[in-house]
């Protein structure tokens, strides 16, 4: 979990069910800059027996509503280097819909070329 998130003194974390796997949610919450309110940035769970999902959360869009990136992973005990593995199914989905609900499209931005 330290490697995965440096910690800051305005960051909290909260593990609940963490004697139930299968329930079990780390939640990461930072202070904004501009307040005292703190956002949700990071939500990691069990996604089955050896998958997590990581749900990467963008507080500033366009649409002013928080837009979640959801990230899934495989665990592989058998590869020692890189137990890791991304599941790479829907991906590019999940990646368009973020962009979309951020309201981060093409169009939204200047061209640069001319």
């Amino acid at each position: 979990m330290r490697w995965t998130f440096p910690l800051t003194h305005s960051m909290v974390v909260r593990i609940t069910n963490a004697r139930d796997l299968a329930r079990a949610v780390i939640t990461v919450k930072e202070k904004k800059h501009t307040g005292s309110c703190y956002v949700k940035p990071v939500d990691v769970r069990m996604l089955q027996e050896k998958g997590i999902l990581i749900d990467l959360i963008e507080e500033c869009t366009t649409k002013w509503k928080p837009a979640p990136l959801l990230l899934g992973f495989q665990y592989h005990s058998e590869h020692s280097s890189a137990s890791m593995h991304e599941i790479m199914e829907r991906r590019n989905d999940r990646v368009k819909e973020f962009y979309s609900r951020a309201g981060l499209t093409m169009g939204t931005f200047p061209s640069i070329r001319k």
